[in-house]
């Protein structure tokens, strides 16, 4: 709709009153100004996200059609104008994550290098094993349990040094609870999802050989949410964040009925 992301404000979380509106107009088009017996119903922006950094406040949103990714901004969110920003691919429920070091980035579940297998109970095992020898500084890659509480059992590189993280986003920040030491050229990776009587915990490992698997990290308690209407998947992915460049080879992906099993 146009105006469009509506911003609304309470001071007890029960009373809301209208403060205004992130956007007007999304593009001067047909669709948009409804002419020409075109229209944007069922279209237009969705799944918007309202961010506060630094004295600005963020609302993220996207479009189906104009198959754009919006980011808007302002500093007075009462009655301040909106600046906005808009870019292609369109990314799905995105939102913005501020790192300690200033830099902005959208979520890991906007990732583009990502291929995903769904997950399925009452059990299963995924696993891969990662040449990462071409990593550059800054890159991050593995094995995910994707949804919007994710887990990743991965490999990244700070500087020269790698290393094997396992990265929980159980809660609203991610964290980083283990990380070991990798000299490996060759890492397996692999993560069981027990569905068992609604248990619902992913299992993060690794292995040097791929037989042998050491736990990291924490369990993960996955928790559904309409982030992605799939529920749970595996997700192979590799991104950088400093320099782009770097690459990993994916010797395989396995998928168990039966955890523990791979």
């Amino acid at each position: 709709m146009c105006p469009g992301s509506p911003i609304m404000k309470s001071k007890d979380l029960v009373n809301w009153e209208m403060v205004g509106y992130a956007y007007q107009k999304l593009e001067d088009n047909d669709e948009t100004t409804l002419q020409n017996g075109r229209n944007m119903y069922g279209k237009g922006s969705w799944a918007s996200s309202l961010r506060y950094h630094n004295g600005v406040y963020y609302a993220t949103t996207f479009a189906l059609n104009t198959a754009k990714t919006y980011i808007f901004k302002t500093t007075d969110i009462e009655s301040g104008k909106w600046e906005e920003i808009s870019f292609k691919p369109l990314l799905y429920d995105g939102s913005l994550f501020f790192d300690d070091d200033g830099l902005a980035y959208n979520n890991f579940e906007q990732v583009r290098n990502m291929l995903t297998q769904r997950t399925f109970g009452p059990e299963c095992s995924g696993s891969v094993a990662v040449d990462v020898s071409n990593m550059k500084d800054g890159d991050i890659a593995g094995l995910a349990a994707l949804q919007k509480q994710y887990g990743i059992v991965g490999v990244k590189k700070d500087g020269k040094a790698k290393s094997i993280v396992m990265i929980s986003a159980e809660t609203e920040s991610p964290v980083e609870p283990e990380s070991v030491p990798l000299t490996l050229k060759t890492v397996y990776l692999k993560i069981d999802c027990d569905f068992n009587k609604r248990t619902d915990k992913a299992y993060f490992y690794y292995s040097p050989d791929g037989k042998s698997w050491t736990k990291i990290g924490k369990p993960l308690h996955m928790s559904y949410s309409l982030s992605h209407f799939m529920g749970y998947r595996f997700a192979s992915f590799n991104y950088s964040t400093k320099t782009a460049g770097g690459f990993v080879d994916f010797d395989y992906f396995r998928v168990s009925d039966k955890i523990g099993t791979l």
